[in-house]
């Protein structure tokens, strides 16, 4: 991910975490790992998408 665009030679080495909070739970919190799967997930028409402009 590169700010305002998508590079298909873009490096995959930058960390990011998703935190969510649901309203009302109780309980122990959890921490799940996701896996490396870009090459499972990415598609080469992902690439051919005009720009989102912010």
């Amino acid at each position: 991910m590169v700010e305002g665009r998508l590079e298909r030679k873009a490096s995959t080495a930058t960390a990011y975490a998703w935190l969510i909070w649901e309203k009302g739970r109780l309980g122990s919190c959890e921490l799940v790992w996701i896996p490396p799967c870009r090459k499972k997930l990415e598609r080469d028409k992902d690439y051919d998408l005009p720009p989102i402009m912010w």
